[in-house]
């Protein structure tokens, strides 16, 4: 159970891709001098999912907030301390929400992270977007865990898990419902530096539609995760999960900034 939060929402100004930018958009989360994308900033309301009045589920929205206390206190720990220790944990819960038969973990940034941590000082990103498409996860799935994948036998979903460091009290993340996403709303993007480590990686940035429902979970605490689908690899499985950060208006002048560690996982389900 998580803590009630008096607020219903905010207003906030969020950045989608511009529906008339036709060239290929490209993401580059280290480099950032090579990103080339064509943004335009929207005013959303976030709804507070703590006070929104029902439970959200990846079945059902592509998103869950969950109260999931991790064994690891450290997450500036190496590469190998976060895939030995934090790994498990997240296929673990991923499995339980999820009811896949498999979870394998792959491809964690650290943000917000000191100059020793394992990712660097990687920012929060400020635009909306779906961090990979179905083909470049098929490809990261049939290089981490083939068996699963063999004559056709398994669907997969490529599923997100994200948790705060330390509490957040500046740049919080924004996700939308995915239910109100539609294939018209994404937009092709090259990732560079992806941590899917695959040749050719490519992703989605999202316009805006009125018809989103976008919500946030204030004041988060490391002790929580957001937990949610990107993609599918059955066309009618609820999916899409955008997501961005956002400048709080609710934020002090003085909030640190925010820590975050975000794990990426492939769910595997028996056809």
């Amino acid at each position: 159970m998580t803590m009630p939060h008096p607020n219903a929402g905010v207003k906030v100004s969020m950045n989608f891709n511009d529906r008339a930018f036709t060239e290929e958009s490209v993401m580059d989360d280290v480099h950032r001098e090579n990103i080339r994308m064509h943004l335009v900033p929207v005013e959303v309301f976030l709804n507070n999912m703590r006070t929104a009045g029902h439970t959200f589920t990846l079945q059902r929205n592509a998103v869950t907030l969950v109260r999931d206390p991790s064994k690891l206190a450290d997450f500036s720990s190496t590469q190998q301390v976060i895939e030995q220790d934090y790994y498990p944990e997240c296929a673990e819960l991923v499995k339980k929400l999820s009811g896949a038969d498999h979870v394998s973990c792959f491809g964690f940034a650290v943000r917000g992270g000191g100059d020793d941590s394992p990712a660097g000082k990687r920012k929060p990103v400020m635009n909306a977007h779906v961090d990979y498409t179905v083909d470049t996860v098929r490809t990261v799935a049939e290089r981490i865990a083939p068996n699963y994948l063999k004559g056709g036998r398994y669907r997969f979903k490529a599923i997100n898990v994200w948790r705060p460091i330390a509490p957040v009290e500046r740049n919080p993340l924004a996700i939308v419902d995915g239910s109100t996403v539609t294939q018209d709303d994404l937009f092709l993007c090259r990732i560079n530096s992806s941590r899917a480590e695959i040749a050719h990686s490519y992703g989605w940035n999202l316009a805006y539609s009125p018809a989103q429902q976008w919500y946030y979970a204030p004041d988060m605490r490391p002790d929580e995760a957001l937990v949610f689908t990107l993609i599918d690899s059955d066309p009618s499985g609820v999916q899409w999960g955008g997501h961005t950060s956002f400048e709080d208006p609710n934020s002090a002048a003085d909030a640190k900034p925010r820590q975050s560690i975000e794990v990426r996982t492939i769910a595997y389900f028996a056809n």
